[in-house]
């Protein structure tokens, strides 16, 4: 049991590590984390896990720790999933952007030297 609890605070020690280094942004992808930490700290009790299992209607109580913590993950892959196509429409449009930039510079540079000969 406190093994459990030292690995769980070791865990949360390690979140807050990367949001103090400004690796990882509080935003949508933060709760997500939180909760898994908030279901580590809750799987280590009996009485959520029975709890749970009676309400969900599932017979293997230990299977009620893993769907919940996959339905968590699956969660967090999708909304990191949103995240990399936000910012890959968004590299397109810049790329779009300069590359039309490029292509009046060359006009007007080909314009410049036609006028001056």
């Amino acid at each position: 049991m406190i093994f459990k609890i030292l690995l769980i605070l070791f865990l949360l020690f390690c979140l807050v590590t990367l949001i103090r280094k400004r690796l990882l942004n509080i935003d949508l992808s933060f709760p997500w984390f939180v909760s898994m930490i908030a279901l580590a700290i809750a799987s280590t009790s009996d009485i959520f896990i029975h709890g749970t299992a009676n309400l969900l209607g599932i017979v293997y109580h230990p299977l009620v720790v893993i769907m919940i913590s996959l339905f968590i993950l699956l969660s967090l892959v999708t909304v990191l999933a949103i995240y990399l196509t936000e910012i890959r429409r968004r590299q397109i449009l810049i790329i779009r952007k300069l590359a039309l930039q490029d292509i009046k510079n060359q006009l007007n540079s080909k314009t410049d030297y036609r006028s001056r000969t």
